[in-house]
């Protein structure tokens, strides 16, 4: 059996997540600190053998019009399926959702996780249209050097990079006294592109900072030209992984390319620092599958902002699909018989965002 946790924060279950290539920040104790501003709470199951952690997992879950929902991102995680079987986790996680009273629970894997579509699908998971998540990803290999890391990078890129340095860019590292600032610069950058800010308000996003820097996992760039700030970008650390999580431009001085330079600092001090691999967060998922079935982008792909991330080279990733499970069989069914409907997977997920 594992040991059930309901504290924020776990220092012992974040050491386990950095110690496996499996474990990602969205699992950490820090991402649950960070979530409970927006009244998540998290549940965790550790299991251990001798004194040391081998795996287990996360749930954040919080109150909805449709019942109390967990959420398990990136997981579960384990150090070896043959010590932990895999089967026995996803009963635990159904029997651990029916204890805490969820009347949904969402998973998405990991990357690398070895846990299989079909598993879910045998102990009464449905492919989720509930909740939101990251379905392609872009990564670039930091391991190689930056030599390499460079010579793979878009032309234009290197181009942009070598003027904002020849015109005077700057970058310094921000701190908590410019969370304000970066939240400016990231809603200014959500209005163009017409959506809208997460973390909502600068106090959510203060508490995502105090949640990882107390740990030192957390980095903020900042792009100033003459004196003034103009980009900055928002880098979590986890383990061997570095995600550049969220970005913000103000609309102005883009003689001096404050984007590339944003990005390009941010893959150079990870990589200088030993990190393994830098994960851009998202991409878009028209341009990801265009690219992974081996098609060329269109014109319009060619302007989001995923295309502008792969000018620094790397590979673009399809995360594992997420899957729901709903406790009542009467909802579970109504649930898989509308699951197909569009609009009835606007009206779920409209309902759960109020």
């Amino acid at each position: 059996m594992p040991f059930v946790s309901v504290d924020l924060s776990d220092q012992d279950w974040d050491r386990f997540l950095e110690s496996t290539p499996h474990g990602q920040f969205q699992q950490s104790s820090c991402w649950a600190c960070a979530k409970a501003v927006e009244g998540w709470r998290a549940i965790r199951a550790a299991y251990s053998d001798g004194g040391r952690i081998i795996g287990g997992f996360q749930i954040l879950c919080r109150a909805s019009r449709l019942g109390r929902m967990g959420f398990l991102p990136k997981g579960p995680v384990t150090v070896d399926e043959r010590a932990l079987p895999l089967d026995g986790i996803v009963r635990r996680v159904i029997a651990m959702a029916k204890d805490h009273g969820l009347a949904a629970i969402v998973v998405q894997p990991a990357e690398k996780n070895p846990v299989s579509d079909s598993l879910f699908a045998g102990y009464g998971f449905s492919p989720n249209i509930l909740v939101p998540v990251v379905a392609r990803t872009h990564l670039l290999d930091l391991s190689c050097g930056m030599d390499k890391i460079i010579s793979n990078m878009r032309r234009t890129h290197s181009l942009n990079i070598r003027q904002a340095r020849s015109r005077g860019l700057k970058i310094r590292e921000g701190s908590a006294g410019d969370i304000d600032l970066f939240f400016r610069l990231m809603v200014s950058t959500c209005e163009r592109q017409e959506k809208r800010p997460i973390p909502s308000t600068a106090a959510g996003l203060l508490r995502v900072w105090n949640a990882f820097h107390e740990r030192h996992l957390i980095r903020l760039n900042i792009a100033e030209a003459d004196g003034k700030a103009i980009a900055a970008g928002l880098t979590l650390l986890f383990g061997k992984r570095a995600t550049l999580w969220k970005k913000g431009w103000s609309g102005e001085g883009n003689q001096y390319h404050p984007n590339n330079m944003v990005t390009f600092e941010a893959i150079e001090w990870a990589q200088q620092r030993g990190f393994e691999t830098f994960d851009f967060a998202d991409m878009a998922l028209p341009l990801a599958d265009t690219l992974l079935s081996g098609g060329r982008p269109t014109e319009e792909m060619k302007r989001c902002v995923s295309f502008f991330n792969l000018g620094y080279g790397g590979y673009s990733l399809r995360v594992p699909d997420a899957f729901v499970h709903i406790r009542n069989p009467v909802l579970r069914f109504v649930y898989r018989r509308g699951a197909g409907v569009p609009w009835m997977r606007k009206l779920a997920r409209a309902v759960l965002e109020r």
